[in-house]
């Protein structure tokens, strides 16, 4: 069974440590993925308005939830590195470049409030 998680992310355009723990709601903005960090005009840009590091977060329930089933979180694309956690657990780090990217989390996934 696929659950889609692309909707009701919060986003910061930046990152701090403390965001590791939980970021702050007054700071952040809701976003539906796919999503860009920034809207940059065709005619001129700087490469700084959006090569930084920013933050996503989601928490979700897993729909019908069985202990003892196999969970994958399948990104199907970003540009071009994430620092994953799910639940505080460091995933690692993972290169996309617009490429999916498959991550078995069956042992760090539990049924209600996951924090991606």
């Amino acid at each position: 069974m696929k659950q889609a998680l692309n909707f009701s992310w919060s986003f910061i355009d930046s990152f701090e440590d403390s965001f590791l723990k939980k970021l702050d709601p007054k700071r952040s903005q809701k976003v539906d993925i796919p999503h860009t960090i920034k809207e940059i005009p065709y005619n001129y840009f700087s490469e700084e308005s959006y090569q930084k590091v920013t933050t996503y977060e989601k928490y979700f329930d897993v729909e019908n939830f069985k202990k003892g089933h196999r969970y994958f979180l399948n990104f199907e694309g970003y540009m071009f590195l994430a620092d994953i956690y799910l639940n505080d657990t460091y995933l690692g780090k993972h290169y996309s470049g617009y490429l999916s990217v498959n991550i078995e989390v069956s042992q760090f996934i539990k049924e209600k409030d996951n924090r991606l």
